[in-house]
């Protein structure tokens, strides 16, 4: 989805992700992203840039777009977000879109810092193997 709602021409059907996902240019313009996203960001869109959004400096995030944009690969990095319930720190995975796009689209998949699914999934399977 673009910024104003409709979809956007690349469709990467990013819906099926629990995490919130964006899609963005190199220059941090958002292409599209998720049900997730939209509900974590609701009408903090505003223009569709992701530096409107951004509580950390700027230039470090563009360096990391630039670089995440490189490969293929996810590249781990973090990120202070203003969403609807004030500014929260996520963890990220980028990696460049393998769909061909002018400009070059960089996906970005936000996690919350400091949630362990697995944790939760490791529990479950000890209590189960205690019956």
């Amino acid at each position: 989805m673009i910024a104003d709602g409709t979809r956007s021409e690349t469709g990467h059907g990013l819906d099926f992700l629990s995490d919130p996902v964006l899609v963005v240019t190199v220059d941090g313009q958002i292409a599209e992203m998720n049900t997730a996203a939209k509900a974590l960001l609701g009408a903090k869109l505003g223009t569709g840039r992701l530096a409107d959004l951004l509580a950390d400096d700027h230039e470090d995030f563009r360096q990391f777009l630039r670089s995440a944009s490189g490969s293929t690969a996810p590249r781990p990095g973090k990120l202070v977000l203003h969403t609807l319930n004030g500014p929260q720190r996520f963890m990220l995975q980028a990696a460049r879109s393998k769909q061909d796009s002018t400009p070059v689209q960089v996906i970005l998949r936000l996690l919350q810092q400091g949630s362990d699914r697995f944790a939760t999934l490791d529990r479950r399977v000890k209590a189960l193997d205690a019956e």
